[in-house]
């Protein structure tokens, strides 16, 4: 197996859709007796309220937490849907009515899709929001409205500095979204300009971006020291920091963005590559803007020649990290430096190709092993090294025997986060690593791995997770006095997160109101009942500190089992706690 691989992150925050494939059917996969519409109603625009036709409705069973996540969208990135869950679609018609007729009994997810609309869920008012679960039993839901979230739009013009539009340069929106612990910025659409300047980037969330002008690449033979357009940032910086970011509603036009590409002095950067290569090595050269994701936006790159030299032409001043990895098979190698890069062009640089760093270890387990999970099984962990550095980068998987122990090797420099999956009925009280005798605890911190040192890592599991069961308060307000039942996503937030932004747990309250969320690890959280909630901004720190008012604070202790009774959060109240994250 390979234990070197590239991985992606969203968001330590997990944003996950449907799958939209397969043939569009109305039947399901295990019958009951036919009725009419057992799910059913209108598909209309968010904003106008008309109905919309020819609209793609998608019906998804719910069956665990992983399903949680299946009405969460963003169009970026995409994963199937759980196997074996009962599934259904149909089109809306022309007065926007869409119709079911019959359905497995059970939970739901409803969603819906059309061009020149954002995969929206009922009852979300954004594509990041979960929306409400439909409880299909013994009575239709014929009535749903299902309000798509009409995309939204960002139109300009690229000019040069004599005001002369620019054909053929690229526009990049970076969203800013909180991940792996920190505010970054990621790209998620495109578009390029045409020969009178202008760009459209179209089916784009509601969210605040960054616009960024990559100029049109020039003729290598004409790469001399001198003066050439610059990457640009709106409305007219080369720095991402000092641009200007742009906050996008739901079905907004933001038309006349206007960017100027600013000219400065470009200078090469020369150097060679350091170390053993082959004529086998197919590795890669990028120089990338120190304060910048590696996902991002790239300075350059170079095919290296086959002696190791390397040539980057049109480098702005500022400060750079030059990389080099090359993955083949099961072993990697790589290097890093800064570079600082002022009025004129850098030669000579030496990229030393560095020993990959080995990481030895040990697995423990303390407490006594609950009866009711299976006996320890220490090669079901998985334990990996992902980036600290980025959203995209190199991982590294560990080795793991039948003791225990464990090996990781052909770690190339940089900086690491700690990923273990949970052990059944235990969980990961510490992570420790350095060398033998002088480890420290990186049980919430990363890994400084940038001069390839090999170390050991000890990590010990607990047995002693808390159980939680619960209770949503809800009032008395259906139709003949029939209690209207909400079903609700439980959320439990930690006081402390893992490195990665890992550690929020996640339920669903079922027909009768209750919920249960076991193997709980220790610690301090706030727990929260939601009818919808947008999963993509539980972990910005503007947006728990606003839900501080409406969580209920859990302190558990080993082995607890805990009983509690959760408040509804309604999707207005949700909206509006957000929209005071905005204002700050």
């Amino acid at each position: 197996m390979r234990n070197i691989l590239f991985s992606f992150v969203v968001l330590t925050i997990v944003i996950i859709t449907t799958s939209q494939g397969g043939k569009a059917q109305n039947q399901p996969i295990s019958g009951i007796a036919d009725r009419r519409c057992a799910v059913g109603g209108q598909v209309t625009n968010m904003l106008s309220g008309l109905p919309v036709k020819k609209a793609t409705i998608r019906l998804d069973a719910a069956g665990g937490e992983a399903d949680i996540f299946a009405s969460v969208r963003m169009s970026t990135i995409g994963f199937g849907a759980s196997a074996g869950k009962a599934r259904y679609a149909t089109t809306s018609q022309g007065d926007g009515s869409f119709c079911f007729e019959t359905v497995e009994a059970g939970q739901y997810t409803l969603s819906g899709s059309r061009p020149g609309f954002l995969d929206t869920s009922y009852g979300a008012k954004s594509p990041t929001e979960s929306g409400k679960s439909v409880i299909v039993g013994s009575q239709p839901h014929d009535d749903l409205t299902l309000a798509l979230v009409p995309q939204s739009v960002i139109s300009g013009k690229v000019i040069d500095e004599d005001d002369e539009p620019v054909n053929g340069a690229g526009v990049k929106l970076l969203l800013r979204t909180w991940a792996r612990g920190r505010f970054r910025n990621i790209p998620v659409r495109g578009a390029q300009s045409n020969d009178l300047g202008e760009f459209r980037v179209a089916d784009v969330s509601p969210g605040t971006y960054y616009v960024v002008v990559e100029p049109k690449a020039e003729n290598p033979a004409s790469s001399t020291s001198g003066r050439k357009s610059l990457r640009t940032f709106y409305p007219g910086v080369t720095i991402v920091a000092q641009a200007t970011p742009i906050l996008v509603q739901a079905g907004e036009e933001r038309s006349g963005l206007n960017i100027r590409i600013l000219a400065g002095k470009v200078h090469h950067v020369r150097g060679k590559i350091v170390g053993p290569l082959s004529p086998t090595d197919h590795g890669f050269i990028t120089l990338l803007p120190q304060d910048e994701e590696q996902v991002s936006i790239s300075a350059g790159s170079s095919n290296y020649k086959p002696d190791g030299s390397f040539d980057f032409p049109d480098v702005a001043a500022g400060t750079y990290n030059l990389t080099y990895l090359q993955v083949s098979g099961e072993s990697a190698k790589g290097g890093r430096r800064l570079v600082e890069v002022g009025d004129q062009d850098v030669n000579n640089i030496a990229l030393a190709i560095t020993t990959p760093a080995t990481i030895r270890g040990r697995i423990r387990i303390e407490g006594d092993h609950p009866q009711d999970s299976r006996p320890p099984n220490f090669q079901s962990i998985h334990l990996v090294l992902t980036t600290a550095d980025a959203v995209l980068g190199p991982s590294a998987i560990a080795t793991i025997l039948g003791d225990g122990s464990f090996e990781i090797h052909d770690i190339v420099p940089g900086r690491y986060l700690v990923r273990v999956n949970a052990l059944p009925g235990a969980y990961v009280k510490s992570i420790r690593y350095g060398q033998a005798g002088a480890q420290i605890d990186i049980t919430t911190k990363d890994i400084d791995l940038a001069d390839s040192s090999s170390g050991e890592m000890d990590v010990l599991f607990r047995y002693g997770l808390a159980n939680i069961n619960g209770q949503i308060d809800q009032a008395q307000n259906g139709e003949n006095g029939v209690h209207n039942v909400k079903p609700a996503h439980i959320v439990l937030v930690p006081s402390v997160f893992d490195p990665d932004g890992r550690g929020i747990l996640f339920g669903n309250s079922d027909a009768g109101n209750a919920f249960s969320i076991k193997q709980v690890p220790p610690g301090r959280y706030r727990a929260y009942a939601f009818e919808s909630i947008d999963f993509a901004a539980l972990h910005d720190p503007a947006v728990l500190k606003a839900l501080d008012s409406v969580g209920t604070e859990l302190d558990l202790k080993e082995g607890d089992q805990k009983s509690i009774s959760l408040g509804l959060i309604s999707s207005e109240e949700h909206q509006h706690l957000l929209s005071l994250r905005e204002s700050q």
